[in-house]
């Protein structure tokens, strides 16, 4: 049997119902209906709004906390904040700069004493410069020595912290 001919008999037997049926059963229907477009449509646009809504609020909350974070840090970024101690600033911002501390020797609580073997000269000062206007740190002395290479030095630097 095809589609048309269950539509028909279908039909028939909806006519040979009361008015009080057929409005029973229009009315099943209709809660059928909208179960199915409850269930398969509006519930999971729902869920999935509450989702991003919620992932948008987290999001928010973290762009929050960089943006106090990045108010609290110095222009340079998150290496060597106040916070930190003076090796690790010291350490950090040679990494940064590409020079290759030989030796770190804490002298007191403040300072710390500092040997690197050939260095650019250049590299050292801009190293130094770097020190001074991100991360509050001078220099107490320094000593260079030459080496065979032209522009490279062997330094020893004593830097504080106030």
């Amino acid at each position: 049997m095809d589609f048309r001919a269950q539509l028909s008999q279908l039909w028939a037997k909806y006519e040979g119902l009361t008015d009080r049926e057929q409005f029973l059963a229009i009315g099943t229907i209709c809660c059928v209906m909208f179960a199915i477009y409850l269930g398969a449509v509006l519930l999971p646009v729902m869920s999935a709004r509450d989702t991003a809504k919620s992932q948008y609020q987290a999001e928010e909350a973290l762009t929050q906390e960089l943006r106090q974070v990045a108010r609290n840090q110095p222009a340079q970024g998150v290496i060597g904040s106040s916070n930190s101690s003076l090796l690790a600033v010291v350490n950090d911002s040679a990494i940064e700069l590409g020079i290759n501390l030989k030796r770190v020797e804490p002298k007191q609580e403040t300072s710390l004493r500092v040997w690197i073997d050939s260095v650019s000269f250049n590299q050292v000062i801009n190293w130094l410069a770097d020190l001074k206007s991100n991360h509050q740190v001078t220099v107490e002395s320094i000593s260079f020595d030459r080496t065979n290479a032209d522009g490279y030095v062997n330094t020893a630097i004593v830097l504080e912290r106030f």
